[in-house]
């Protein structure tokens, strides 16, 4: 009788342990998946972070290179601006200086004919002064013509870093002693020289008469 109720409180007693056991293992377990939960919920964050920070560094650096870019615009926009000032300044002076030489090479009388070659010469390049002024030819008198420019206009062509090229058409009258004005045009390429300031090369295209012109 003893020995039956020993193996009965033996076996409550095992009962009790094992479901205590269960208990304590399933609790171990749980705590080990919370754990392991946690780490993993640990590792999310740690990369979040990582990845911000990666990611405002990239915006830092994208920042400071549109920075450099907007510097780099800004001064080859200010570049530009002075360019085309400058180009603009040129073209004005260019017009300036073709109409004042064409009125010197077109405007002559038979009493001012002489005074042609020195009006030119301010104007125009020692190789050009050789070609409409020859040495050893007389200039002292236009047998009797007379000239007027009436207007000159200039198309410039191209813009180089150290000459100007363009087109010139050139409306003037034109007689001999005293009988009427003849109108006629004649179209030039010129070259005009920064440096130098003068004409280095002009050429005639053709001349015609515009009968639109006596009108």
């Amino acid at each position: 009788m003893k020995k039956q109720k020993l193996i009965i409180f033996l076996s409550i007693v095992l009962a009790f342990a094992g479901v205590g056991g269960y208990w304590l293992v399933k609790e171990k377990n749980d705590l080990s998946r919370e754990q392991i939960a946690l780490k993993q919920q640990e590792q999310v964050f740690k990369d979040q972070k990582n990845n911000q920070k990666q990611f405002i560094s990239e915006l830092q650096a994208s920042i400071q290179k549109l920075e450099k870019e907007k510097v780099a615009l800004q001064k080859e926009n200010e570049v530009l601006k002075n360019n085309d000032t400058s180009e603009k300044g040129n073209i004005k002076q260019f017009n300036e200086f073709v109409n004042k030489a064409f009125h010197a090479l077109f405007d002559y009388y038979p009493d001012t004919y002489s005074e042609r070659k020195n009006a030119c010469e301010p104007y125009l390049s020692k190789e050009l002064m050789s070609q409409y002024f020859k040495e050893g030819d007389s200039y002292g008198d236009s047998n009797g013509v007379s000239s007027e420019l009436e207007k000159c206009s200039l198309y410039t062509k191209s813009v180089q870093k150290d000459k100007l090229e363009g087109l010139v058409v050139a409306e003037y009258q034109n007689k001999i002693g005293y009988s009427s004005w003849n109108k006629a045009m004649n179209v030039f390429q010129i070259t005009y020289d920064l440096s130098s300031k003068k004409l280095t090369d002009i050429q005639n295209l053709g001349s015609s008469f515009n009968g639109s012109l006596l009108k």
